[in-house]
């Protein structure tokens, strides 16, 4: 990344070029398409077009810049909701319970729950757990479960996405930038 920053513009890496385009990349070696190819277009004299989009953007080359912004557009959608049931539960800040689904006897910080996720017992701070899962008796901090995920008893979740349908097993240990 560089140390001085010109514009408020980035390259998304996004190109669309004419298939002559690349026999101009040279094969088996490294060669960047930014600092590259671009470049050596625009030396001899090719044409080079931008386009602007609006809105937000994140770098999400490494498993913790992918949560991060998973968590960040999560946050900036839902304030607080409820359409499913909250039974004895301590709720701070942002929280969304998606229809079918429930939370009881638990803690939560910043948390999203989709559609028919249930979840019991737990401690969750800055998560997001996607549609069908079932969390009994786990602390999960800063987090993803993809859908259909099963988190039991004694779990602790730290810094990972889960993938879909994946099971946390009885007081296991997931942390660290991981995607799982």
């Amino acid at each position: 990344k560089p140390e001085e920053v010109f514009s408020n513009l980035i390259n998304a890496g996004v190109y669309v070029v004419n298939k002559s385009v690349l026999d101009r990349v040279p094969a088996n070696t490294f060669y960047d398409f930014s600092k590259d190819l671009v470049a050596d277009l625009m030396k001899d004299g090719q044409r080079i077009q931008s386009y602007s989009l609006s809105g937000i953007w994140m770098d999400v080359g490494r498993p913790h810049d992918l949560l991060e912004a998973n968590l960040v557009l999560a946050e900036r959608e839902f304030r607080f909701k409820q359409y499913g049931t909250a039974v004895e539960c301590c709720i701070k800040d942002q929280f969304y319970l998606g229809p079918g689904a429930s939370i009881d006897n638990s803690s939560t910080k910043k948390t999203i729950i989709s559609k028919g996720s249930k979840v019991r017992d737990s401690n969750l701070n800055r998560v997001l757990i996607l549609e069908n899962c079932n969390v009994n008796g786990a602390k999960i901090v800063n987090s993803i479960l993809g859908d259909g995920c099963i988190v039991k008893k004694g779990a602790e979740i730290t810094n990972a996405v889960l993938a879909d349908n994946t099971v946390v097993e009885e007081g296991q240990r997931i942390e660290g930038d991981r995607i799982v």
